[in-house]
């Protein structure tokens, strides 16, 4: 499903073309495991979600303006 959009994304010039998607999927599922499986104390919930996105999100942008 992640793939889906992010492809999705490229097709529409939202994303970079060169967009290594596999990365992407790891960083953001990486996290999300990380998480649940370490026993960390740290909560899943929306301001995580909502702090991986801003992370991740410049250097998905098909405009380089949007980048850091």
């Amino acid at each position: 499903m992640m793939r889906a959009i992010l492809r999705s994304g490229i097709e529409k010039g939202q994303f970079r073309k060169d967009l290594d998607e596999e990365a992407v999927v790891d960083l953001l599922f990486g996290g999300f495991w990380y998480r649940l499986l370490s026993g960390t104390s740290s909560p899943l919930n929306d301001a995580y979600a909502d702090a991986m996105v801003a992370l991740v999100k410049p250097s998905l942008a098909a405009n380089p303006v949007n980048r850091v």
